[in-house]
């Protein structure tokens, strides 16, 4: 494994939030826990769509590599940033709307989510997402002369681990919510989840996520890139399995209150 790549081990390790004790979490709460799961995974999925348009335009000669990097620039920065159109504003809005209800009045926001402000905990939840995937971001595209098929293969990559993630995310929205109704246990969802249909789920979602990535990195397809070292399909899926899981505690704070498991 290249440095660059474990450095991003550790970043994420550290941008992984904790929580404290679980607080009560009434219906609505989780509505905004769910709504606002599938919030950050659209905005993972815009934050990857950039980042790969900007990599297959510098190597056609339309914008600078620079660009393509944190803390980013151009149409890059504009397409993560601008205040309208931008993927961090657009998420910061959509998790308002999920959560917070000073905008949308049948809202609640959980306590355990920055003492019950969804306002902060919006502008947080964006701002530690993005920081996990700019940590991982140098290491994907270590190479800015790649060989054809080394370029498909990164970019190819990127789309692998972004549906990875989506995978992910379904499979702890799906526990959670049984959770949250009483058919698990509490705790039956925290990673490494102890519910054997979750951990299925994760399982088959990763192995799934490495055999894309093998086929596509390897020839007539494509190849691996030289600056990946010893890192493979395996590595990056791990890598991304446990940044998301590490998020899991947090996005998913507190226990379902009698309320909710008598409705």
């Amino acid at each position: 494994m290249n440095t660059t790549i474990a450095r991003s081990v550790a970043a994420l390790a550290v941008l992984a939030w904790t929580t404290g004790a679980p607080a009560q979490i009434t219906p609505a709460e989780h509505q905004c826990q769910a709504k606002a799961s599938k919030v950050m995974v659209r905005f993972g999925t815009q934050v990857a769509k950039c980042g790969v348009k900007c990599q297959r335009n510098a190597r056609r000669g339309r914008n600078p590599f620079d660009d393509c990097y944190p803390p980013y620039g151009g149409a890059t920065a504009a397409c993560m940033f601008d205040p309208i159109r931008g993927a961090g504003p657009r998420a910061v809005k959509g998790f308002r709307r999920a959560c917070d209800p000073t905008v949308t009045e049948r809202a609640d926001c959980p306590e355990c989510y920055s003492n019950g402000s969804c306002f902060d905990e919006a502008y947080n939840r964006v701002a530690q997402v993005q920081g996990q995937l700019d940590s991982v971001n140098p290491g994907l595209y270590c190479d800015r002369t790649p060989t054809p098929l080394a370029a498909r293969c990164m970019d190819e990559t990127v789309k692998a681990l972004v549906r990875l993630g989506k995978t992910l995310h379904r499979c702890f929205d799906v526990c959670f919510a049984r959770e949250r109704t009483g058919t698990l246990a509490p705790g039956s969802c925290d990673p490494p989840p102890s519910d054997p249909a979750t951990g299925t789920c994760v399982a088959s979602s990763e192995t799934k996520a490495v055999a894309t990535i093998d086929r596509t990195c390897t020839h007539p397809r494509g190849e691996y890139p030289a600056c990946w070292m010893s890192t493979d399909a395996r590595s990056w899926v791990s890598l991304i399995s446990i940044g998301m899981q590490g998020n899991v505690p947090s996005k998913y704070c507190g226990s379902p209150s009698v309320a909710f498991v008598d409705e």
